[in-house]
């Protein structure tokens, strides 16, 4: 199970997440953590929830 970035916590099926790339790396963070994580982040896939980025990943 991956974890935010930002808050360190699982993500559950429900959680809206989002992919980052403002540090170079692809980093998946929960949509409310984006901004904590980092301003101005440019997002590279939204996702409406985290079950939706385990379907398309697989």
């Amino acid at each position: 199970m991956e974890k935010c970035m930002s808050c360190n916590k699982n993500f559950k099926k429900k959680d809206e997440v989002v992919i980052t790339d403002a540090f170079g790396s692809k980093d998946l963070v929960h949509i409310d953590c984006l901004h904590d994580y980092v301003l101005g982040a440019s997002m590279q896939n939204y996702y409406d929830t985290y079950e939706d980025y385990i379907l398309e990943s697989d």
